[in-house]
């Protein structure tokens, strides 16, 4: 891009208007044309949005540019209403040089499947970024954040949130991993070009919303002292319900602490924290049994045992349990522990290969009907991910035999790329999530 170009973009954004009506159309003209060639050749998402509405965002990149026409084609990632007008007005929002812009296009008609027609914006806006009030949270509140990315074999992220707004959110980067393998990646800041797209980014357990899910673009990424590094996200796309949901728990949010942190953009100081509420027990991974309801919690220490608690018991007892794990004290812990509650049939597997053999047994009454594999047995005891991967591989061979994944810390990098296994960790209720998977009745 030129010098002329570059002052032309933004110069003239700065500068008082020219006393020349003519000049001053020029110049803007000028300054759209430069912004708009720079988002196709950046090929970078940025919102569009019905002017004066409160629907949802949609996802956009330029396709293509009609300089003689002063025509705008973009690329949505979800369709436009079809009984939208010809004419409609729309704010679109992107980020250039630093910067970040708003202007209105005018939308003219459809030319193919995801691909829209727009008339240019006759003028470039410099926009104010803090737009939505944000929300800090603390590690102990237990509020993550993992995001991948759209590439190959692709990146995962994940880490504890930091602040959180309508528009956006912080997290501190804990884990990068591959998608492929899972093993770790050195956290450097050069991974995260500004406006790079996470197509997932995912907040687990804002108070009252399980989960949130957002399309997003890095907006920076801060090295910290001591080797911390802070990810920044805005959000360029959020269904109705996941807007809806983070909604529902800022507002939360806002009753609790009295009102958003008036410190720095990282949440870094100001503000009142709570802690986070006691959670259900659930499945941390997995394709089966994660949105199963979960029974109940019931206090058993002084009633007698209930009839459907007999019940259970007493499936417990005539469930064939494999346990793989490794030989040594957590084994042994692990089949103490089960037995206690009334898994009188466990059989140890000392390794993936008795594993494969238990669930080849013929007849097939033989085999285990749910094996519990602790994660440590795959090896790469500091990669949880990748350890996962493992077994994700392994399962082919399995025979189809149910298999629960058993890890002793909740940990965020778990829930990225999930694949076929189902996991539990080690928290209250994990026995619950084990009997689902066995279909235990009771």
């Amino acid at each position: 891009m030129n010098a002329y170009w570059t002052k032309a973009w933004s110069d003239v954004l700065a500068e008082p208007p020219s006393t020349d009506p003519s000049e001053a159309a020029l110049a803007m003209r000028a300054a759209v044309k430069t912004a708009l060639e720079a988002l196709l050749r950046s090929q970078e998402e940025f919102p569009i949005q019905v002017a004066g509405a409160h629907t949802t965002p949609y996802a956009s990149v330029v396709a293509g540019l009609d300089v003689e026409q002063s025509g705008l084609l973009l690329r949505l990632i979800r369709p436009l209403p079809h009984e939208l007008a010809v004419g409609a007005l729309f704010r679109m929002e992107f980020n250039a040089e630093k910067e970040r812009y708003v202007a209105n296009i005018v939308f003219r008609g459809r030319e193919e499947y995801l691909r829209y027609r727009f008339d240019w914006p006759e003028t470039l806006q410099r926009a104010e970024r803090r737009v939505h009030k944000r929300y800090p949270f603390r590690p102990r509140e237990k509020v993550f954040v993992v995001a991948q990315d759209g590439g190959f074999p692709g990146l995962g992220v994940a880490g504890p949130l930091v602040n959180v707004s309508q528009g956006g959110l912080a997290l501190r980067v804990d884990r990068i991993v591959r998608l492929d393998d899972g093993l770790r990646l050195h956290a450097d800041t050069a991974l995260f070009d500004r406006g790079r797209v996470f197509p997932i980014v995912c907040i687990q357990d804002l108070p009252g919303m399980p989960h949130v899910n957002a399309r997003a673009r890095v907006v920076h990424a801060l090295s910290r002292p001591g080797g911390e590094l802070i990810l920044a996200f805005e959000f360029i796309q959020l269904s109705d319900e996941d807007a809806q949901a983070l909604s529902r728990a800022l507002a939360l949010r806002e009753n609790q602490v009295g009102g958003p942190s008036r410190g720095n953009a990282l949440g870094g100081s100001g503000g009142h924290s709570v802690a986070a509420s006691p959670r259900p027990p659930r499945a941390i991974a997995g394709s089966d049994n994660e949105d199963a309801p979960l029974p109940p919690e019931e206090d058993e220490s002084d009633a007698p045992p209930s009839e459907i608690n007999t019940l259970r018991r007493l499936a417990r007892r005539t469930l064939r349990l494999g346990l793989a794990a490794a030989p040594g004290s957590r084994q042994t812990e692990l089949a103490e522990r089960l037995k206690a509650e009334g898994y009188a049939r466990v059989e140890p597997l000392n390794d993936l290969a008795a594993l494969r053999t238990a669930t080849r047994r013929e007849p097939a009454l033989r085999r285990p009907e749910l094996i519990l594999v602790d994660l440590t047995l795959a090896g790469h005891s500091d990669e949880p991910l990748a350890a996962l991967r493992v077994l994700e591989a392994e399962s082919a061979e399995w025979n189809q035999v149910p298999v629960l994944v058993f890890c002793e810390h909740d940990d965020p990098a778990l829930r990225l790329g999930r694949g076929g296994l189902s996991l539990v960790c080690d928290e209250p209720g994990w026995l619950d999530i084990l009997d689902q998977k066995a279909k235990l009745a009771g």
